[in-house]
């Protein structure tokens, strides 16, 4: 009896160890299959620039092996802005392979990285990580924000440039209304003496022509007389004729 106890005991101590070591080699080559079959995960696209108000897409990949076959699989996505904050959670129970982070009327506030994480429950147990998308949300119709320092140069070099702008400016009106000014008083100053001109010479025309004619007045009495005989002394009229038309002549 005892001996087949012994017997019976060292079988199922032998069966214990043969389980024992049959578990670790399945578990053994099931960590060891996991490993091995890592499936990549890779996001589209790295790098994506929108304008403010816009919308876009960014889509997580990641690829099964050919293996798995199973129509029911357990997905799930975690997207994650800046490797921080948790912006969707998703679980896939299908066969698809893609998860899609949809963005519409995006802000500037919504500029950063973005990245997925993939973990798969079923059949097997993966983790995985994308490679990230950079968002980069720009204003409407302007580019990029320009610096304060940029400001500065730009007004240092402006203000001095118009101040210069305005005082040749108004430099240049008062010479020209200076100008102006002196080519009206210079006309103010020709004017008299243009009419005093013009008057005189009105006067001096009439007086000679005034002239002319009483001196053709006495050359006519003069040849009355010659012809009507009067020789001799001449008479005071006579005289004073002759007088008028010396004068005349001294006067022309």
């Amino acid at each position: 009896m005892s001996k087949e106890f012994k017997h019976k005991s060292h079988s199922i101590r032998n069966l214990i160890l043969f389980n024992i070591t049959r578990l670790l080699w399945i578990t053994c080559n099931l960590s060891g299959y996991a490993k091995a079959n890592t499936n990549p995960v890779w996001q589209i696209p790295g790098h994506l620039t929108i304008t403010e108000g816009e919308s876009a897409n960014i889509t997580c990949h990641f690829q099964f092996q050919r293996a798995i076959s199973y129509n029911n699989i357990v997905v799930k996505i975690k997207w994650r802005k800046d490797n921080g904050t948790e912006i969707r959670n998703e679980t896939i129970h299908s066969n698809i392979s893609f998860s899609v982070l949809p963005f519409k009327y995006l802000h500037k506030n919504q500029s950063g990285l973005y990245t997925c994480d993939v973990k798969m429950e079923i059949p097997l147990l993966f983790e995985g990580q994308g490679n990230g998308t950079y968002l980069f949300v720009t204003g409407k119709h302007q580019g990029p924000d320009i610096a304060p320092k940029t400001w500065v140069l730009a007004l240092s070099v402006l203000i001095p440039l118009l101040v210069i702008v305005i005082a040749m400016t108004f430099r240049r009106y008062k010479r020209h209304n200076q100008a102006r000014e002196h080519r009206t008083e210079s006309n103010a100053q020709v004017a008299p003496q243009e009419s005093t001109s013009q008057d005189a010479a009105e006067i001096t025309y009439a007086s000679i022509n005034r002239q002319k004619i009483n001196q053709r007045e006495n050359q006519q009495r003069i040849l009355e007389r010659m012809n009507s005989g009067s020789q001799g002394q001449h008479s005071p009229l006579e005289e004073q004729v002759l007088y008028s038309a010396i004068c005349l002549k001294q006067v022309d």
